[in-house]
């Protein structure tokens, strides 16, 4: 019988020739940009939620992304992620001052 490989499975390839340990070590993908999607999604999340934890988080990933070679990611990551802290602050205060303006009275 000629069985064919499906197109799509959730099996993962196994390299024969990398043993690790006595354990075979499963195929990675080299291609998939892992890094720069986590640090645009860091940038992502710090223009929502928690910008002092995820700015720089999204900063430091995203200049990390630029020197793997992952430029596109690395750029929006850092434009995103300083973007996020920045309006963050700014929000925040003037949130804080329409609150005292309007405790106060004035």
């Amino acid at each position: 019988m000629n069985e064919k490989k499906p197109p799509i499975s959730l099996k993962t390839e196994i390299d024969k020739g990398d043993v690790v340990g006595g354990r075979s070590a499963l195929a990675r993908d080299e291609n998939l940009p892992l890094l720069g999607l986590f640090a645009v999604g860091f940038a992502v999340l710090s223009i929502f939620i928690l910008a002092p934890v995820f700015g720089p988080l999204g900063l430091i990933l995203g200049i990390i992304a630029l020197f793997v070679g992952q430029i596109g990611l690395g750029v929006w990551a850092i434009l995103l992620s300083v973007i996020g802290m920045i309006t963050s602050y700014t929000l925040m205060t003037f949130l804080g001052l329409g609150l005292a303006v309007a405790w106060l009275g004035f």
